[in-house]
């Protein structure tokens, strides 16, 4: 079993409070617009700060006293931060796919995903690239349990394609970031899925 250092526990703490932007949108801004035009600022805001962590030495020292120490290498070498791909990620779900399966699949980002990360490094079981099965059985699990939880009123079944969905996209080792993969691909085959069941 391996260690889970200091910086993937400050990475999964930051990771944790991704429940802020569902529960932003289900108890202050509740309608769908107002919630997009509030995540687009958001995106623009990050990807200010993207450009200019290469750009000005002011924040890229910031980055470097502060942030390093729980990036990942290829966000030091230029790369978009998770950060980032979350807010991208939110805004593509909300704007896609309707309520509750938006919610769902946000919920399944902050939790399902962070969870994976957690249990992969502790107990990594059958390496699949570089995320492990137990990471990939432990999202799946806890997306089940928070949709079953939240009282969304989802048919079991729609949940089931959601947490299966979400475990996929986490798990597929392509160079799209998972926080943008999981609640786009959840939301949509949610809403997919509510359509044909």
């Amino acid at each position: 079993m391996f260690n889970i250092g200091i910086r993937e526990i400050f990475r999964k703490v930051i990771h944790i409070f991704n429940i802020i932007i569902p529960l932003f949108h289900i108890y202050i801004l509740k309608d769908k617009i107002d919630m997009i035009i509030f995540l687009s600022a958001m995106v623009i805001f990050c990807f200010f700060i993207e450009i200019f962590r290469s750009q000005s030495s002011f924040i890229s020292k910031f980055f470097e006293k502060y942030l390093f120490f729980m990036m990942r290498s290829f966000e030091k070498q230029g790369s978009l931060t998770g950060s980032t791909w979350v807010f991208v990620g939110a805004l593509i779900t909300i704007i896609l796919v309707p309520q509750p399966f938006s919610l769902l699949a946000l919920f399944f980002l902050a939790f399902g995903d962070t969870l994976a990360a957690l249990v992969g490094m502790k107990f990594p079981l059958i390496k699949i690239g570089s995320k492990t099965l137990s990471g990939s059985i432990a999202c799946f699990i806890m997306c089940l349990f928070v949709g079953l939880i939240l009282n969304f009123e989802v048919n079991l079944k729609i949940i089931l394609i959601g947490a299966f969905t979400a475990t996929i996209a986490e798990l597929i080792p392509i160079k799209i970031n998972d926080n943008f993969l999981i609640p786009v691909l959840s939301g949509c085959a949610m809403y997919l899925g509510s359509i044909i069941v």
